[in-house]
Parts: C-alpha cells; structure tokens; sequence
C-alpha cells in the first residue's frame, strides 16, 4: 500500500498572514539566476561581469551566455538594485557590478521571507 501524505484540511489555514507577505516582494527577484547575482553581490561586495559569468557556471560545466546575463542585470540595475561601473583595464573594457542601498535591502527582505515562508511549519 502506498504511503499517504497527510494534509490539513482546505478549511484550515496553511498560509498564514505572515506567508502572505510574500506577495509583497519585488517579482524581478523571483529568477534563479538574479538570486544568485543577487547572492554573488551580496558576498562579494562587487563583481566584475567575468566573474558573474564564471561563478555562474552549472556544475556540468554549462555557462550562461554573456546575452543572457546582461539581460539579468539590467533588470536588475533597472530595478535600482544593482549599480555598474565601467572602466578600462590593459586597454580592455570592465565592468563591474556593486548591490545598491535598495537592492540590499530588497535581497535582505526576499531572503527573510522566503526562508521564513518555505521552513514555517514544515516537518521532517
């Protein structure tokens, strides 16, 4: 006989208020590689755009595209939550990426509450 999960009844409430605050954060965050632009940044103060590339890699050794990944910040940089900076090194263009004032506190605030929403009343 298969095993069966057991669940609250649709009566009882599974998302609490605080859950919903969830729904207050900003959707531009909501892309598993903006996270982790997001948590780059957030660890390393700054990031050039190699680097972002680099540390972006798939274990299987897979890269996001250089297109792809400039897509991603300007999102985020449109969103206030990244700032650039551009500058020449051995004559060759870098770009480096810094979190602002809002996009710290915005990453601060996602991770608050999604952590808080996924480990709430969750079980082992």
């Amino acid at each position: 006989m298969a095993e069966q999960v057991v669940r609250k009844r649709l009566g009882d409430r599974i998302a609490s208020s605080d859950d919903i605050a969830i729904l207050e954060l900003p959707t531009k965050l909501f892309d598993p590689y903006r996270i982790l632009i997001m948590k780059i940044l957030y660890r390393h103060l700054a990031a050039d755009f190699r680097q972002l590339r680099h540390d972006l890699r798939a274990p299987d050794g897979k890269e996001i595209t250089d297109g792809n990944l400039a897509s991603h910040l300007k999102a985020l940089y449109d969103a206030g939550y990244v700032s650039f900076e551009k500058t020449y090194v051995e004559n060759k263009p870098r770009t480096v990426y810094c979190l602002t004032k809002e996009g710290l506190s915005a990453f601060q605030q996602f991770t608050k509450y999604l952590g808080k929403v996924v480990s709430d009343g969750i079980k082992d």
